[in-house]
């Protein structure tokens, strides 16, 4: 149960009012890597391409079944044929045509953009070329569009439903489909990025907006009342730091990671990537404070100084500072890590701890420059 704040009511009850406002951190996907994923072309290439049939990505006639759903009566569903940016006898060009042995498919993809191409005239090319086969004409975007018949409107959130219906964990529902994993993980992502661009709720960003507008000055407080806490944290275990350890400069840094604000601490004769620091983590679904502490040991690539970083920070050992850890290794294999997770917030307890690791630290400093020294003398005896 939350406690109740009684020293500021009005941002406390400012923070309940928000909650459903709040952005989730969302996990990347390759589309949103590049710059223009977002481009109605380059989506549109990547739906031609599952779309047809005779490529290799085991998906079949996924694409083409989602598509048809718009329409009132079933289609026969063979082959599928997908070309791109077919121009018509007046040089417009048809975003995508899906080509069956008794259907054509004609899709304008429309995503940032009015719908005011010449819809009438994609449905005449078609019709001229394919004079034996039915001609359906659909138009793709995030919100539904007012089109005259024989065009059907189907959303992007429609198409994504229903992709997602067929589609579980990498394998598709049914006996038709076999995916390729390879192709079926980039579906995945692909599905990903098609939510991220085009199933934003417009309402919910106005009733957002809206709350902001009206609670900005209180919002402003809340942000200033943040920072003032973190800033107040980094400035006493500074003072905790140098008295613990009789040092009259602490160097400090204050980083703002996407997951949370980073308070680095280190000593001038420590190698610059060298640190011990204080991350307090901001993880998705937690309203309070998820701490934990990192040490940065510099190595190089040396053997022997890498050994003994270990000796000194990776035993997991019993005792009063027995510790919930992770390591990784960063900078091109240069520089070790190692992360204590903590319960809660308890400022005693994570000052301690930091205290702890920064004469660990030290002592390792002290070791690894011992060892740089003796290695190259004996590199000048050589």
């Amino acid at each position: 149960m939350e406690k109740e704040n009684t020293q500021y009511p009005k941002i406390a009850f400012l923070l309940k009012e928000m909650r459903p406002y709040t952005i989730s951190l969302k996990e990347k996907n390759i589309f949103a890597v590049g710059a223009r994923g977002h481009y109605e072309n380059p989506i549109t290439d990547l739906l031609a391409f599952f779309a047809d049939t005779e490529e290799k990505h085991g998906l079949g006639s996924l694409i083409a079944e989602v598509f048809l759903s718009a329409f009132d009566h079933k289609v026969p569903i063979s082959t599928v044929k997908a070309e791109r940016e077919v121009v018509t006898d007046e040089g417009l060009r048809i975003d995508l045509l899906l080509v069956s042995e008794a259907w054509v498919l004609v899709v304008e993809n429309k995503i940032f953009h009015a719908l005011g191409n010449d819809l009438s005239n994609y449905k005449r090319h078609a019709e001229k070329r394919y004079v034996d086969k039915e001609i359906l004409c659909l138009v793709l975007a995030p919100e539904r569009k007012i089109v005259e018949e024989p065009w059907r409107s189907l959303t992007y959130k429609e198409l994504i439903e229903n992709l997602e219906k067929k589609f579980d964990k990498g394998q598709l529902i049914g006996e038709i489909y076999t995916p390729d994993k390879k192709w079926s993980v980039f579906f995945q992502d692909f599905i990903s990025h098609l939510k991220d661009i085009a199933m934003e709720d417009c309402k919910e960003n106005k009733a957002r907006d809206e709350f902001v507008q009206k609670n900005f000055m209180s919002l402003r407080q809340a942000t200033d009342l943040r920072n003032s806490f973190i800033d107040d944290l980094s400035r006493r275990l500074r003072i905790d730091i140098a008295a613990a350890m009789n040092q009259s400069r602490v160097l400090t840094k204050r980083a703002n990671w996407d997951s949370g604000p980073a308070l680095h601490y280190s000593l001038e004769h420590w190698h610059e990537l060298s640190a011990v620091t204080v991350f307090l983590s901001e993880k998705e679904g937690l309203i309070e404070i998820d701490p934990r502490i990192r040490v940065y040991a510099y190595t190089s690539k040396d053997e022997k100084t890498q050994e003994k970083a270990e000796d000194f920070f990776g035993a997991n050992k019993k005792g009063r500072f027995a510790e919930k850890k992770g390591s990784w290794v960063e900078v091109n294999g240069t520089l070790m890590v190692w992360e204590t997770l903590f319960p809660e917030y308890d400022y005693e307890k994570i000052k301690n701890n930091l205290l702890s690791k920064m004469h660990k630290l030290n002592d390792f400093e002290k070791v690894a420059a011992r060892e740089n020294r003796n290695g190259q003398a004996e590199n000048r005896k050589e």
